[in-house]
């Protein structure tokens, strides 16, 4: 028996994160990329990828499915929420272009939830359908399929027939938050994913003043806050943490990207931020800024 692969095309494909997905699914296909650093990542880890412009180029073969996270910087509330009015903002038609070119049975769209708040949901929704494809749409959080990162993304999957849109279901969450009603497993952390034990040595995470990111305190610098209050490296003040991560979200937000460190723990502000001293249960995913 003769088994055919489904095929898909992938827009934006930066360094496949959707494609990587899909061939661990046993889907095969080619991915579309503007930045040619991320095309030769793309091609050296995932598959098939292509220096394209999509607002030009055609679809390179057919496709059951044609996916893209077109860029969200239009939508987030880190940006400038520019929305439609950001010529990034209006690639999604170049995406149902390519998908109607594909004679794709499925278009789908990934991007932050920003672009629900910022109203070009309805918008995106009627284009789906002006293209013959009917919508349907979901917010779907990361954490809640066993990544450790607290990452909530809207999702719009549009079909051409109508006995795939009755066939679809969005997948059901395998986690969920500690103690649900559900029985599911608890949110993983990171410690989870690596597979390290509670009582391994760990890096602080600490933010340091002046400046927009967040470092480790091993091998980087302290904040400067310990030693001005002769704290010995115990970790700073509880009013310097809230400060320090104030600037970190701040600087993250006028970059306009997420941020992957764990959150700081919660309730409890003064209690140093090395890992291994902090129980495991205080820890979540890790934490998306952007929106």
């Amino acid at each position: 028996m003769v088994t055919t692969r489904l095929r898909y095309v992938e827009v934006c494909a930066g360094a496949g994160g959707m494609g990587l997905g899909l061939h661990l699914a046993g889907w095969t296909g080619t991915g579309m990329e503007l930045d040619p650093d991320a095309v030769a990542t793309h091609n050296a880890n995932v598959g098939p990828c292509l220096a394209a412009d999509i607002t030009s180029a055609s679809a390179p073969h057919r496709a059951d499915l044609v996916a893209g996270g077109v860029p969200c910087q239009s939508f987030s509330t880190a940006g400038k929420g520019e929305g439609l009015d950001d010529p990034r903002g209006q690639l999604f038609a170049s995406l149902l272009r390519l998908g109607v070119e594909a004679g794709a049975r499925c278009i789908l769209l990934e991007n932050v939830r920003g672009l629900v708040s910022c109203g070009a949901l309805p918008v995106i929704l009627t284009a789906f359908r002006a293209a013959g494809y009917e919508p349907v749409h979901a917010l779907l959080c990361a954490a809640d399929y066993g990544v450790p990162q607290n990452r909530v993304r809207l999702f719009i999957a549009g079909f051409r027939d109508a006995a795939d849109l009755a066939r679809f279901r969005w997948p059901a969450p395998s986690h969920g938050a500690p103690g649900n009603l559900y029985g599911l497993p608890a949110w993983r952390t990171v410690r989870d994913a690596l597979g390290l034990p509670v009582d391994a040595p760990s890096n602080a995470v600490t933010a340091s003043e002046g400046h927009d990111g967040l470092r480790g305190a091993h091998g980087g610098t302290q904040h400067r806050a310990s030693a001005q209050r002769g704290g010995g490296g115990h970790g700073p003040h509880p009013a310097t943490v809230a400060s320090a991560r104030a600037q970190a979200c701040r600087g993250v937000a006028r970059r306009g990207r997420g941020t992957d460190v764990s959150e700081y723990p919660a309730g409890n502000p003064g209690v140093s931020w090395v890992a291994d001293v902090v129980p495991e249960a205080r820890y979540r995913p890790t934490v998306d800024n952007s929106r």
